[in-house]
């Protein structure tokens, strides 16, 4: 099996145990206090490699496809998908309503930028590989193609990308969901430079919500509402507050006491709370 194949074999198999309470259904409307284990390390798409790195971007970032109730890859920017007969060439029409937080216009070319700096060697991104499949990725990776505009995707106007693979990937709506294949925008990137993703100030969101009060350190930040999102009658949640809180007992504590909403489990704490009414299994 490539690394693709077992990532998304991985993706399958693998749980999160976490308790939650019934106040976080979505109906409620209520802000949700939520755990982290670890610190948010980036919020930069085409680095992020840590598990709050990957919730923070799923929450705050908009790729073709997103997470659907049943874990099954839907439509998220983009409104429609058409396949080529022979498999290699993927035509995805975009929602004409897409917007920036900073309420700029998100168009294709977002993402033919996101995707080629993700690719590029020199971001040193870890998952690029994932881009394996997608015409002339690894050439770029391996450096014997220099140019990443030879990467197979194209902007055709505003609002239509072209992928060109190097052989069919019927998997390829799963693959899109990860981070690295979320639009960037090129101004703002370069403008934060070396800064990018490292703190709220230079962070920019595509998706439901955005980052507020991470300084690239602390271990309590927000994710609130993103009032230009394409989709926000359907974000029922306002707010977000997230504490990184690296003990499970403490957490769990927490969560018993009525100060958390949600909170992973350890082994120990996952066979003591096994009828539980709150314990919950999530894919990961």
């Amino acid at each position: 099996m490539n690394k693709t194949q077992v990532l998304l074999a991985s993706v399958a198999v693998l749980a999160t145990f976490t308790i939650a309470q019934p106040s976080t259904h979505a109906a409620k409307y209520a802000s949700i206090n939520w755990m982290e284990n670890s610190d948010l390390t980036t919020v930069d798409p085409s680095k992020a490699t840590d598990a709050p790195s990957f919730h923070e971007l799923d929450l705050t970032q908009e790729a073709l496809y997103r997470e659907g109730k049943k874990g099954n890859p839907e439509l998220a920017a983009a409104k429609s998908a058409k396949v080529s007969k022979d498999g290699l060439t993927w035509t995805f029409k975009l929602r004409h309503n897409l917007k920036w937080a900073n309420g700029e216009k998100l168009t294709a070319k977002d993402f033919v930028y996101g995707w080629q700096r993700t690719i590029n060697p020199k971001t040193a991104a870890e998952y690029a590989y994932l881009y394996s499949g997608i015409k002339n990725a690894d050439s770029i990776q391996a450096g014997k193609v220099k140019d990443v505009s030879k990467l197979g995707i194209t902007a055709v106007g505003d609002y239509e990308l072209k992928v060109t693979l190097e052989n069919p990937m019927p998997q390829l709506p799963m693959i899109l969901m990860a981070p690295g294949f979320a639009p960037q925008n090129q101004a703002f990137v370069e403008k934060a430079g070396s800064h990018y993703g490292t703190n709220t100030k230079y962070a920019l969101s595509s998706g439901p919500f955005i980052l507020k009060g991470w300084n690239g350190s602390n271990t309590k930040y927000t994710l609130v509402k993103n009032k230009n999102y394409w989709d926000k009658r359907h974000v029922k949640t306002p707010k977000f507050n997230v504490q990184v809180i690296k003990d499970y007992n403490t957490g769990y504590n927490l969560f018993k006491a009525g100060k958390l909403d949600y909170a992973p489990l350890s082994p120990a704490q996952i066979n003591a709370t096994k009828n539980n009414p709150s314990l919950k299994t999530l894919l990961s």
